[in-house]
């Protein structure tokens, strides 16, 4: 089995592309969580930055509509990518890979040591 592992330190992204033997410092910022779809990476920080979007594998962040608050569990469903906040921010989606972000309850925290799933059919199920 071979492929490229992103994981996140206290305040670095790294990534191997030879299944952990060796690592390459790929970025910096502190998250709560990262998530990968479509060639994009989502971030949840853990110093009340909001949630951010790398293009090119961590190296450089933008910022999403979201620039404040502690986000963690990332998920995506069919077509939307959900977030939990750690600070009474409540639940957001999107439906753009992360761009912009709808709160779906504006207040509550929902992120847990719990994996987070969303599940889709003709309703959704988001389990946080």
């Amino acid at each position: 089995m071979s492929g490229k592992i992103k994981v996140n330190s206290e305040n670095d992204y790294l990534t191997s592309s030879d299944n952990g033997r060796t690592w390459k410092l790929t970025g910096t910022g502190s998250f709560n969580s990262l998530f990968n779809i479509n060639k994009r990476i989502i971030a949840g920080s853990k110093k009340n930055l909001g949630l951010s979007y790398s293009d090119d594998g961590g190296v450089s962040w933008t910022s999403s509509n979201i620039t404040s608050g502690n986000w963690g569990n990332i998920v995506y469903s069919t077509d939307r990518v959900y977030a939990g906040s750690f600070d009474n921010n409540g639940i957001v989606y999107s439906m753009d890979n992360g761009e912009t972000w709808t709160y779906c309850t504006e207040e509550g925290n929902y992120v847990s040591n719990a994996k987070a799933k969303a599940k889709s059919s003709d309703k959704e199920i988001l389990y946080m």
